[in-house]
This record gives structure tokens, sequence and C-alpha cells, in this order.
């Protein structure tokens, strides 16, 4: 190639700090090399050949190459003036449109009027056009997927870009023209493979397009690093070979492939002695035994029944056969994420102790943790290490510093969160989607009495089966129909009343021959006889018999709907001269309470205390903590005594699972068989509720609206003082919440209650419809517009409000001594207009164990008790 076609490079990354940049060929050339890098490794490749149909065993060479010729053009919109000229201090006149290098190249792909002609005969698109010859949008539809790298399709509209034709017309420095041809000459340089004669053509299943969308993101990412990709100019012909062979260090340093950790792995000599146990128990043997043909299970059992230890032994399996490579293990809050971490980290470095630089990832946004090494975040989104790591383990670490690549962890812990913005129309869908079909995906602490989340946890599975990927499910409290869901994804039967609560528990449900199979775990000690009462809220009986338990040495869980009365109830027992204030909830000498409208920093704190005064290795003595939902699910405490208002039975049951969970032969007298006292505003009939809320309970309300589940469960609670658990479970969840209990309970019921199930139902079914319509439309090629992710789309991973996310400019102290910096406020605290709050850093004002937010609109105080308006 003559050098005149270098005098003036277009560039593809710049720093404008030192003027150093990386010609636009170099960086296509490392994100090409990135994805021909992912491409080889096993999983990703098996996946890939199973989705195009290839018959064998993996991606032909052919179908690889092109498919990186693909890649290598997604930053072909960089040729663009407007791009090009960022970085000139000569600028053209009049201005060239500056909208980036995607929305131009799609404008000129899109051109209708013949003025794109110049651009597809530079880069031979005649003969790229002809790799697939099932469909004339097939390779349009992959080049659509490699422009949406960035996170988000973008739209395939009919454009007059008359407009736009000064950002490709060659000016007194740069001609976009020759660099494109330049890019067409290269690939047949670089990539010769890619066309020579072939019977294998580019796939037009759609799936195929979607997954090879995730994994140019992922790539994108890799290339685009500096510190493993420093900037080399001019342009070297020969620059693919350097490329390549960074590529391939990255992904390994990385921790995405995992060929050499497998080379060296040894099966331990006892899968019981991973968790210290003599033996496992039998729901735990029949997991480990559970067929590999089986993609996805759904484990029921009751709460400290031995799930997690379930979980990883799946993953032990799965992985020992080459059916995995890493594990997401997903939870609903992160407070039982963070609990989690640890208990996963200690299980992996046995399982593996020959991959010392295997560290677990906790998947939590804010906490940048890896292993047991904390991180914090610095400019120019890196993060330092509180371990000063060498450059191997530094690199393992790198899922973990952007939540958006939390998924590349081989193995990581977080919320539930994570696994719904794969299924859901949000900037890097496609990449978390990619990412999670190599892991084994287990779900904890399943609900079957949301709509909305349920249809989108479908997706999610049904996507991990069409790539074989695996899935397992875990819940003490699920519902039939829920279970039908997940597994007989295809079917639309219900389960009767009768027949949901003949189902044997614990079970391990699976789809086999066109049915699902049910089963039967012996259950083996765990059992549980729960004392259970109703009082009146209202009545001050309850804080006296949590003073007494407290004082009498038993340590008492409160769970409050709300974080109003949750705060009021931390002031009465503050206000009381009977309880000794050592026995109160306390953080370096500061009582409080657990719910989640704390700062960032001081949720650690919290978190840590709370497994400090009720985990497996609990202080002595008595003591209460209050708090609320963050509370009641997959966190391994363990009360003496439960207090908590009155909630859906599959949460109530959540609730218990905190109460007598650990065999202790010290308990308090008095104390030793479990005690849980419901507060509910009425003992008996909650009619009330129909035209006022309390507690966060009622139609009117937003906590627990669904009046018709929570006066089943209120009946069920006064029908059996004393609960068999697990025994009832199945009993208790279905006549609670199946669709015969509830209309057994309105059908004698007079118009309000019939007006408030409909309404609920009408809710709920709209939640439903609002989850099916909110998708990744993966039945559709990219070449259509019903694929993009419009931002006018309200998305949320549950349904609710957005949060308002804080960061101060400056650390401040906070309540218990320490800095704090990060908030995150409901929108439901703040008052119209919404923009007043928006890239605003609100006035701070430090006071004497408080401080004060101050926006335009609305002054916060953030004390002891978390984060409340200012009273006006």
């Amino acid at each position: 190639m003559s050098k005149s076609f270098f005098l003036k490079e277009f560039w593809g990354k710049y720093c404008r700090v030192s003027g150093d940049y990386h010609p636009l060929l170099h960086h296509c050339a490392d994100v090409a090399a990135c994805f021909e890098a992912l491409l080889g490794i096993p999983s990703i490749n098996k996946t890939m050949n199973r989705l195009g149909d290839f018959r064998e065993g993996e991606l032909p060479e052919v179908i690889k190459d092109r498919l990186s010729v693909l890649v290598f053009l997604h930053d072909i919109g960089k040729t663009a003036l407007g791009f090009q000229y960022q970085v000139h201090s000569i600028k053209p006149v009049p201005p060239l449109p500056q909208e980036g290098h995607l929305r131009p190249i799609a404008n000129l792909l899109w051109d209708g009027t013949g003025g794109n002609e110049w651009f597809y005969f530079a880069l031979g698109f005649e003969e790229i056009l002809s790799w697939s010859a099932e469909s004339d949008y097939v390779t349009p539809s992959l080049i659509m997927a490699s422009l949406a790298h960035h996170g988000k399709p973008l739209p395939c509209d009919e454009y007059a870009a008359s407009s736009e034709r000064r950002q490709w017309e060659k000016d007194d420095l740069l001609d976009p023209a020759t660099e494109v041809q330049l890019h067409g000459e290269i690939i047949r340089q670089w990539f010769p493979g890619a066309f020579v004669k072939s019977s294998d053509q580019l796939p037009a299943n759609t799936d195929f397009h979607h997954f090879f969308a995730g994994l140019v993101a992922l790539a994108d990412w890799i290339g685009s690093d500096r510190a493993r990709f420093e900037y080399i100019a001019p342009v070297d012909g020969h620059y693919i070979d350097i490329a390549r062979k960074k590529a391939r260090d990255a992904v390994n340093a990385i921790g995405l492939n995992i060929v050499r950790q497998r080379l060296s792995y040894q099966p331990p000599p006892s899968v019981s002695g991973l968790f210290g146990f003599q033996s496992l128990r039998p729901l735990q043997q029949a997991v480990l035994d559970a067929p590999l043909s089986k993609n996805v299970l759904v484990l029921e059992a009751e709460t400290g029944a031995g799930k997690t230890e379930a979980a990883l032994l799946r993953f032990l399996t799965l992985y020992e056969n080459d059916l995995v490579d890493g594990l997401y293990f997903a939870v609903p809050t992160r407070t039982a994420a963070i609990q989690l971490h640890r208990r996963i980290n200690n299980f992996i470095s046995k399982m593996l102790p020959n991959d010392s630089e295997l560290q677990v990832v906790l998947a939590v946004p804010g906490y940048y943790q890896a292993g047991e090494a904390k991180g914090i975040p610095q400019p120019e989104f890196t993060v330092q290490w509180d371990d000063d790591p060498d450059a191997s383990v530094a690199a393992r670490r790198w899922a973990a510093e952007n939540s958006k690549r939390y998924l590349a962890a081989q193995i990581a812990v977080g919320t539930v969160d994570q696994v719904m913005l794969s299924e859901l129309p949000t900037k890097h869908s496609h990449m978390r989607s990619a990412l999670l079909c190599r892991h084994l995906l287990v779900i904890d602490e399943l609900h079957a009495s949301d709509l909305y989340m349920r249809g989108i946890i479908q997706r999610v599975v049904s996507s991990s089966q069409l790539r074989s990927g695996h899935v397992l499910m875990m819940s003490a409290t699920l519902g039939a129909d829920a279970r039908q869901c997940w597994l007989d994804q295809d079917g639309d039967s219900s389960v009767k009343l009768s027949a949901a609560t003949a189902i044997k528990y614990p079970s391990l449900s699976y789809f086999d021959n066109g049915r699902i199979v049910n089963q039967v775990i012996e259950q083996t000690g765990g059992e549980k006889i729960v004392q259970i009462q109703a009082v009146v809220s209202a009545d001050t009986s309850w804080l006296e018999m949590a003073i007494q338990a407290a004082t009498d040495g038993a340590k008492v869980l409160v769970i409050r709907n709300t974080v109003d009365t949750a705060v009021s109830t931390l002031e009465r027992l503050l206000e009381d001269d009977r309880l000794p204030n050592n026995l109160i909830f306390q953080i370096n000498g500061v009582h409080t309470l657990h719910h989640s409208r704390f700062a960032a920093e001081d949720r650690k704190l919290l978190d840590a205390a709370v497994e400090n005064w009720l985990g497996k290795e609990r202080d002595a003595g008595g003591g209460i903590i209050v708090g609320t939902q963050t509370l009641e699910m997959s966190l391994d405490i363990d009360a003496d005594i439960l207090l908590t208002d009155l909630c859906p039975m599959d949460v109530l049951l959540q609730r218990i699972g905190r109460l007598h969970r650990h065999l202790r032969h010290n308990r308090p007298a008095g104390y030793q068989i479990p005690q849980v006292v419901v507060l509910t505003p009425d003992t008996e009939d909650l009619s009330k509720l129909l035209t006022r809320s309390e507690s966060g309970l009622g139609p009117k309300a937003k906590v627990y609206p669904d009046i018709v589940v929570l006066q089943n469960t209120l009946e069920l609670i006064n029908r059996y003082p004393r609960w068999d658990l697990p025994a009832m479970n199945r009993l208790l969840v279905e006549t609670a919440l199946h669709q015969e209990a509830r209309n057994l309970q309105l059908n004698p019921r007079d118009e309000a209650w019939q007006k408030a199930g409909n309404d609920f139902f009408g809710s709920q079914m709209a939640d439903s419809q609002y989850g099916r319509m909110l998708k990744v439309e993966k039945g559709k090629l990219f070449t259509d517009n019903s694929v993009c992710f419009f931002d006018d789309k309200k998305v949320m991973t549950r349904l609710g409000g957005d949060n308002l996310n804080v960061t101060l400019e400056q650390s401040v102290e906070g309540p218990f001594g320490f800095p704090v910096k990060q908030f995150v406020i409901p929108d439901w605290l703040l008052i119209e207009p919404f923009s007043d709050y928006l890239e605003v850093n609100p006035e701070v004002i430090e006071g004497a164990g408080f401080l004060r937010l101050v926006f335009p609109n609305r002054v916060f105080l953030y004390g002891k008790v978390g984060l409340q308006v200012e009273s006006e």
C-alpha cells in the first residue's frame, strides 16, 4: 500500500491530555481481534455454532472470519468529518454536525437517495452482502448489530441525507472516501479467510444476531482499554498481529477464557468437605445428582435447609462436565448479596485452589469488591484497590470495576436486577445476556406474587434455554402457577388448588417429556414448630413483648413494612425507661435501625453490624433490631423472636426464615420455641383497609395492596396458631395466594371488596402486560426498528419509582462518625419539577449528628434514622 494513504491519518482513540492518538485502523483491529479471542472461548464458540445451526462441532473458520470483518467495521462511522474534527484546532466553516459516529453512519447506510453508493463501492459491499443467501437482510442485520456496540441498537430509517453529506465530502485536510477505501483494502489483507468461496452462510437466526451484538459490545469494551491496547501510531500494515496477541492476552488476563484453569483443576476428594460437612443432606444430594441434561431446575425448600450449598454443588457438577464456565448467584437485595459473597468466596477458594488469582466479584453497584479486596473509584473510570495487587491479579478484577461488566466475572454474587437487565431494553443488555449464558445462573428467594418480575425472569430463563445455559431457581415460598410458568413456558394450563397443595415439599422440579417432574426430597431435620399470633398494631402490648424478650436475654427482630413505622418503633423503644439502651441496635454508640434509605457507605456499616448482632456467630445477650424488608430475605441471621407487620404469606414465611435459623442450645428460657407476633390493623377482618391504608397495607397503599391475600394470610394465622414448618409451607402459600383461594375469599364479600379485588387484578394484569411489552425483541433482525431501545420508555427492574442518585462533591462525616458521599433518594420523596434535582449538587449543611441536604425545592435531613424530608 502507498504511504500516501497515511499522510493525514484518521484517529480512532485520542488523549486530549497528551495528544497521543490511536489510528482508526488500529482500534478497529483491536476490537476485531478481541472478538476473535472471544470466539476462541469454547463455551462461546459452542453457543454461536449451536445458534447458527452449523453441523461442525464448532463455528466454521470462514464464519469466524466474516463476522470478524463485520466487527472490524463497527467504528467505520468515525470516518465522518464531524467526528474527526472534534480534536482538530482548525474547524471547518460552516461548522459540521458533531453527532458522534453512530448516527452519521446509520444515516449514510440507509440513505434512500443513492448518496451512499461510493461507500458501498469503497468497501466492496457487493461481495460482503453475498455472505448470506437466505435473505437480503441477514448481513445488513449483522452490520447493524455491530454498530450497536455502544449498547443500543440503531434505527434503520430511510433518510434524505443531503444535509449530512458534508460529513463525507473531501476537504483540504481529510478525505473520508479514501479512508473508507483503505478499510476495504485492509480487511481483505487482514481477514483473507472471509473472502474465500464457501457453502457456509451467515445464519438468519435472530438470536444468533442478538448474541453476536452482545459479543461485539464486549469486544469493544476490552479493545478500548488503553491499559491493554496502548496507542501506536502511525498505521502499521502488520498491526493486526500485534492486536491479536494483545487480545488473546487480555481475554485470558481478565479471566474470560478458563482453558488453563481447567487444565489445572483437581476434583475435591470429598464434596461435603468443601463445606466442612461430614455428609450431605438429602436436599443437597438430590441437586448434586440432578440430570445434567435438564437446563432449568426449581428447588423448593424452607429457609435454612442448605439451598445455597446445593446450588454450589450444582455449579461444581456442571463445571466438571464442561457445561458452564462460571456462576452468577442472584439474590433479592444488596444486603443479602454482601453477606452471601463471603460464603461463596470461601467455597470457590476450596473448589479452585490452584487459581490463586480468581476472586469472587460482589456485583452490587458502588461496592467495588473482588474477593477480600475493596476498591475506591478514581478519575477516568479506574479503581484503586486496597491491597495494591500485581498486574495479573488486578486484571481479574476488571469485571468488578463497572456494573455493566459484572457478568464478565467468572464468579459473581449480586442482586437479581443485573440478571433482569439482560432482558430489558436498556443499554448493554445484549452484552449482559451474552455473558450470562456461560454461567450457571442461580436465582434465590423467588416470589410468586410479582407478575412483572415473573415475566422478565421467564424471558431470562427462555433465553438461557435457547443458548443451552443452565438455571437453578430456588424458593421457600413458590406458588404452583409460578413454577408452571418457568418450567413449562409453552404451556397455558394452571394447576388447581387441590393439586397445588398436594405437591410434596421440599421438592426439586424440572421439565421432562412434556410434563413437570416434581422429585420429592426426604426431609431430615430442620422441622420448626412456630407459635404465631396476631395482635392489633395500635395496641402497645407487642412493644412490651419486645422489651420483655430483650431484657430476658433474647434476640428480637422487628420488621415493619415502611420506613416511617420502623423509625417510629425505634423512637418509642428509645423513650421507654424499661429497656436499657445498650440492648437497642447501634453503630459506634449511635442507636439506629436497618432500611434502604441510608448512604451507601453507612449501609455497609449497617450490614456488618446486623450480622454481628444476629449472625450465626452472634454476640451473647439480648437485643432488639428494628428494620424493614431489607432484613427479610437471603440473610443468614438468627433471631429468638420475631415481631412483624402483616404481609402476604410468601413474604411472611421469608421473614419467619430469620427466626431460629440455627440450632442453639443456649437460647434464653421461654424462647426455645420460635415465636412470631404479627401486627395487624385488626385481628379478624381487614375491611377498614378498603378506605385507608395502614403500615403499607391495603388497596390505597404502595407496599402490599392486595387485600385479598392479606385477609387470607390473617385467617390462616388465626386458624393455625402453631405452624409445623416446612410441612405446612405448601398449604400456607397456596391457600393464601392461589387464584382459587382468592376467589373463595371474594365470592361472599360485598361490592367494595369485589371492586378492590378486581382493581388489584387489573393492576397486576397491567404490570404483567407492561413487563411483556418492555423487552428486547430478540425475535427480530437488527434491520427491524422494533429492536431499538427508545429513550421515552421508562425501564425498571422492579416496578416503582425511579431513584435519584446523589453523589456529593466531597465526603462529609455521617451520623456514625464515618465519611459519607453517596445517597439514593426515592422519587416519591421529591416534588416537581424533578429537573430541579438533576445534575444539581445540593448544599450540604453539617449539624450535630445530622446533615442537611438542601435542594432548590426540598430539604432532606440525614441522621441516625436515615434520610428524611425536613418538615416544613
